[in-house]
């Protein structure tokens, strides 16, 4: 290999790193002199846990918008703390200019014609201005989504017309439209300590409420008879409800007596909490335009009434706000993207500088990966946790493929591994980036069957493992499947290659999903008095094992080969994600958490793919490219001389040889 082939490998993981670590480094975001960095580091009650206002904002702009960030009425994309100042600072989901920003995103055309709104492909956002203005419109399909929830729930038979992608649809924006008014209400954000060098937080909505409780009654009073009215208004009779109907018009009779409290609230705040009147301060010069005076409020805020509380509250907020600028996971994506198009181009000439080009990008997309888990560990206080909910289990899965697919690579130096690692990595973080849109913290408080450190590092981890796996073999059974089937490039060797690595991939699949079954009943012993009690989650681990036995007998005794590996392997896929998202969506068991219907749609479009693959790998050999008429690669197929045509004429008799006399001891051989 000459010397520019040695250097190219290096030269493209140095331009790749220099370009991530520019975009990861910590960077001051400002608006208009406001420091928006300094704001979003104040610490906030919030879902269990400190966190920085930063990631709260990061959150429910993911919810609302599925990404962290929005474009400005000038047309200029503006971090989401901006965004949740604005809603914050108004006070009120109404006021401008943070009801006017596109941020609410909708892609279904049939909702958008209900609504009577425009479809805008490419972007898919609305403001809260538009949607407003479609009050009425949309209150009637939310209220026909929520009544055929409520048949399903009660276990009643919804007809079949009914349109599931629509009401789902429509579920979803109710839900992106309640997380803003709660935002904008101040009721949803724990924010400030209740007084200084207390442990108790209030929302701002609290101290409303304290501050307006001489006059709740009144206000409650009025806000009846307004509600009323309205509803009279719009040919509503207040004593004829369904029960989807009384919840909403309870939670707008809420949502109207918190506004008339918060008026009196705001004049009489200062009696109630002295940090509630420090924060209101922040808030109060955002909107007079004072950015000195801004950032000097939050630096008093944050010395007299939020670090006095835990010493060590500065730093870690400090990190996971600039964990959140640094967004690991984002980039080491684009990592494992282009390591996979370095290693196929490999295929196609200069093999070795591309394949090596492209080990080195996958083995700096794990370092990043590594680097993140280890980061949320700090954050959450456990030390050698990897796995705490769905979305780490994600990305420990991609981490985990990365790793066995490299060492796969050292070993065969083919490039399939590298191929299949990075494919399991970049979906794996797509899957990770697609929990992350759920309105959940992604770093919140654990389900109560996983808060358990050591059962946590141990059965989680190493089941978590088992899963990756497995979806290695079942990516490598694919990768067989096609490469045959469409490509005449799988010769001997690589036929004979690829199934052992399907094989030595399924032998520590399972091990480790054997082992961290086993774990894991221990660990339900512990915690509910029993080894095993049919769970629809320990069915699921379980499962796996029993496949990937299947899998390693069928081979040793002879009823598969290669080929017939490769198929079993990608029913493996169809297992794994069952037992991973599927018994999730049941909603029973123990292990009933991270439901969500698009991961729903998303098992039910890997079983739909899986079997198409399987499908074909099921047609006879004859008919693949890679393969002879024989059945076998073609580099398998002998190669005979071509025997001479006989020239035509009489057949001669042919007399036996005489068979030689027997060797007469040793006096005969001495002759010979």
């Amino acid at each position: 290999m000459n010397r520019y082939a040695k250097l190219f490998p290096w030269l493209v993981l140095g331009l790749f790193s220099l370009w991530a670590v520019g975009k990861m480094m910590p960077k001051k975001e400002t608006y208009r002199d406001f420091n928006l960095t300094q704001f979003g580091s104040i610490p906030v009650l919030d879902g269990g846990r400190l966190k920085p206002l930063d990631s709260v904002a990061r959150t429910n702009m993911l919810f609302i918008s599925g990404r962290s960030e929005f474009e400005d009425l000038e047309g200029n994309m503006q971090p989401a703390i901006l965004w949740l100042l604005e809603v914050l600072a108004a006070g009120d989901a109404n006021a401008t200019p943070g009801c006017d920003y596109k941020v609410f995103r909708i892609d279904n055309e049939q909702l958008l014609g209900e609504l009577g709104l425009e479809y805008r492909p490419g972007s898919y956002r609305y403001s809260w201005n538009e949607l407003r203005k479609t009050a009425d419109r949309f209150d009637k399909v939310f209220i026909a989504a929520q009544m055929k929830e409520e048949k399903k729930d009660r276990g009643e038979k919804v007809p079949e017309e009914v349109r599931d992608i629509f009401h789902g649809k429509v579920i979803e924006l109710g839900r992106r439209l309640r997380a803003y008014e709660r935002l904008s209400s101040r009721d949803n954000l724990t924010i400030v300590p209740k007084e200084q060098g207390s442990e108790t937080w209030l929302t701002l909505a609290d101290v409303d409420d304290l501050a307006g409780q001489p006059f709740a009654k009144e206000a409650r009073a009025q806000a009846s008879k307004e509600l009323i009215a309205d509803m009279q208004a719009r040919g509503m009779d207040p004593n004829e409800m369904t029960p989807a109907v009384e919840a909403a018009v309870r939670r707008d009779l809420e949502r109207r007596v918190k506004l008339r409290l918060r008026a009196i609230g705001t004049r009489e705040r200062k009696s109630v909490s002295e940090s509630a009147a420090a924060f209101g301060d922040i808030l109060n010069d955002f909107k007079a335009n004072k950015p000195t005076a801004f950032s000097e409020a939050i630096a008093d805020y944050k010395a007299d009434y939020v670090y006095p509380l835990n010493p060590t509250l500065r730093n870690t907020t400090k990190f996971e706000q600039e964990f959140n600028y640094a967004a690991p996971f984002y980039y080491a994506a684009f990592f494992y993207i282009f390591a996979g198009i370095c290693s196929a181009l490999s295929w196609l000439g200069w093999s070795e500088p591309f394949r090596r080009a492209g080990v080195n990008l996958a083995l700096a997309a794990l370092v990043l990966t590594a680097a993140g888990l280890l980061g949320r560990m700090y954050i959450m206080g456990r030390p050698l946790v990897f796995v705490t909910n769905l979305y780490s289990s994600a990305l420990l899965i991609g981490a985990g493929a990365v790793g066995a697919c490299l060492y796969l690579e050292k070993l065969f130096r083919n490039g399939v591994g590298l191929v299949v690692g990075t494919t399991i990595g970049a979906v794996t973080v797509k899957i990770a980036h697609h929990l992350s849109t759920d309105g959940n913290d992604t770093l919140g408080m654990l389900v109560a069957v996983l808060d358990t450190n050591f059962w946590l590092a141990s059965h989680v981890t190493t089941v978590t493992l088992g899963y990756a796996a497995t979806y290695i073999a079942g990516f490598l059974g694919v990768t067989y499947i096609l490469w045959g089937l469409f490509f005449t490039t799988l010769t001997k060797e690589k036929h004979i290659a690829v199934g052992n690595m399907i094989y030595g991939i399924t032998c520590f699949a399972t091990m480790l999903s054997f082992v961290g079954t086993v774990l894991g009943g221990i660990w339900a012993d512990q915690s509910w008095g029993r080894f095993w009690g049919w769970d629809p989650k320990e069915n699921g681990a379980v499962l796996i094992v029993i496949w990937n036995s299947l899998i390693l007998h069928a081979r040793w005794a002879g009823m598969v080969k290669q080929r017939g590996m490769a198929v079993l392997a990608v029913v493996g896929i169809m297992v794994t994600t069952w037992s991973w998202f599927g018994t999730n969506q049941l909603g029973v068991g123990l292990h009933n958490y991270g439901f969500n219907k698009s991961l729903a749609d998303g098992c039910k479009w890997t079983w739909i793919l899986s079997m198409m693959v399987i499908a074909i790998g099921s047609i006879p050999l004859r008919y693949w490219r890679s393969f002879a008429e024989t059945g076998e690669p073609r580099a398998l197929v002998t190669t005979t001389l071509p025997v001479s045509v006989p020239v035509a004429g009489p057949t001669l008799p042919v007399t036996a040889a005489p068979a030689a006399p027997p060797a007469q001891g040793k006096k005969t051989g001495k002759k010979r």
